[in-house]
Formats: structure tokens, C-alpha cells, sequence
């Protein structure tokens, strides 16, 4: 059995690499909130208007709005690559 943190293995012998969860503290939250917000922003050129971005032990939330659907999806795309295995809600509103 495979001992090195973040792997899991699977039944039939495969391999699958685990995401560190969410931080709990809530330093750690605020602190992985910036750092999706500025990731968000800079994915998006700014296109995300009143972005706000609420984080908690279990799933990442996405406020604000924007002007296209692609916009939003690129916002949540930015913020998927910090959620690991948890989720991302994405509230941004389309206007």
C-alpha cells in the first residue's frame, strides 16, 4: 500500500491523487479568500464587478456580477483551481 500523504488507492490497485482540503482557521480562510479574489480579477481582466468571495471550511462562494456568461465561467474556473475536492458556488449574477 502506497504510505505518501495525498494518494489514495484504490480498489484493483489504481491510484488517485488526493487535494489538500480547505484551511480552517479563519486567518487561513481570509487569507485563501485574497488569494481567490486576485486570481478571479486577473482571469477575468477585471470584468467581475463587485466580486466578493466568501470562504469556508466545506465550499468556496463567488459573489458579484458581470456582463457575459463567459466571464462567469471564467471566474469560476479561476477559483476551481484553489477548491481542490471542494465545491465552488458561483452567485455571480449575469446582467
Amino acid at each position: 500500500m502506497d504510505q505518501r500523504p495525498g494518494r489514495l488507492i484504490l480498489e484493483g490497485g489504481t491510484s488517485e491523487t488526493l487535494s489538500p482540503p480547505l484551511p480552517e482557521t479563519s486567518a487561513d480562510l481570509e487569507r485563501l479568500a485574497a488569494s481567490i479574489q486576485r486570481a478571479v480579477q486577473q482571469e477575468t481582466h477585471g470584468g467581475i464587478r463587485n466580486l466578493q468571495v466568501t470562504v469556508t471550511a466545506k465550499e468556496i462562494l463567488l459573489f458579484g456580477c458581470c456582463t457575459t456568461y463567459y466571464l462567469k465561467q471564467l471566474a469560476q474556473h479561476a477559483a476551481m483551481s484553489f477548491a481542490g475536492r471542494n465545491e465552488v458556488i458561483n452567485l455571480i449574477e449575469v446582467r
